[in-house]
């Protein structure tokens, strides 16, 4: 049985990729400040940017490492503490990887966010420093870009859509400062998806790659505020400030299809499970 350290495995991401592997014959080991009920799972806790922190976790055959601070305005609070955990939290996970026996396989959580903020830049430095690891210690690393992931209710409720559908239920106002600006939103469960091609690409010794998961479908944010009161049956009222176009960077269409990915869920789809009670606490197989 496979054996897959995933970082961060306690969070929105790496929770319900554990309990994806652990159903397909994986044996997930999660690494994080806290732990979720374990389901029998393996969990340890440290603190990432420390530089031993991983040592007493045994050979593994993979690391999926979605440890980080994963939101702009949390990095642009506390820089330093940013550039901690996404860069030299890399670092060490890279170490941990070179100096072991096995030599594992890696898959770093990365973004399409360019490195024109504190939170770009601390990602894009440790892709970099992957790529170098990847070439100079001949170890199979590539790092998945994940566009804005959504779709459960293990996602921090102050993130945009969570809060939106919130306002939706409860008749309140839906605020956009601007309802041109555009995303690339991709369910959860395309995302396991992705990050599952992820693993079985990232096994076969190939260069280093960053590669997108994202649908390449950019949705603008009135009509995502539009899609969730109307699939909420909802009487909020949507008031659109400053609308004004923002240039929207798509991601490179064949790097995405490196992995036959496709995402399979549109937002509409998505925003409709989402708001079905049923599915808030899962990720379908």
């Amino acid at each position: 049985m496979e054996k897959i350290l995933i970082t961060g495995g306690s969070g929105f991401i790496g929770s319900h990729l554990s309990e994806f592997l652990l159903g397909r014959n994986y044996k997930p080991i999660i690494f994080d400040t806290k732990t979720i009920p374990s389901n029998g799972i393996e969990c340890y806790i440290g603190d990432i940017t420390k530089k031993d922190s991983l040592k007493e976790i045994s050979e593994v055959d993979g690391i999926v490492h979605l440890c980080a601070i994963s939101r702009v305005k949390d990095a642009f609070d506390n820089p330093a503490h940013c550039m901690d955990i996404n860069l030299m939290g890399t670092v060490n996970v890279l170490e941990f990887a070179r100096t072991s026996e096995k030599k594992p396989w890696i898959l770093l959580g990365s973004t399409n966010e360019p490195p024109k903020n504190i939170y770009g830049v601390s990602k894009h430095l440790a892709e970099l420093c992957a790529e170098i690891y990847s070439r100079e210690y001949n170890l199979n690393i590539s790092a998945l870009r994940f566009s804005t992931v959504y779709g459960s209710s293990r996602d921090n409720q102050d993130k945009l859509i969570p809060r939106w559908i919130e306002n939706a239920k409860s008749g309140k106002e839906i605020i956009i400062d601007n309802p041109a600006r555009q995303f690339d939103f991709i369910y959860i469960n395309d995302v396991i998806e992705g990050i599952f091609t992820g693993i079985n690409y990232a096994k076969y010794g190939r260069p280093f790659e960053a590669i997108p998961i994202c649908t390449r479908v950019p949705t603008n944010l009135g009509e995502l505020a539009k899609i969730i009161v109307e699939e909420a049956q909802s009487s909020s009222k949507i008031i659109s400030k400053d609308a004004h176009q923002e240039y929207f960077i798509q991601p490179n269409p064949e790097k995405a299809r490196l992995l036959g990915f496709e995402a399979k869920t549109s937002i509409r789809k998505g925003i409709r499970r989402l708001l079905s009670v049923e599915s808030l606490n899962y990720v379908e197989s």
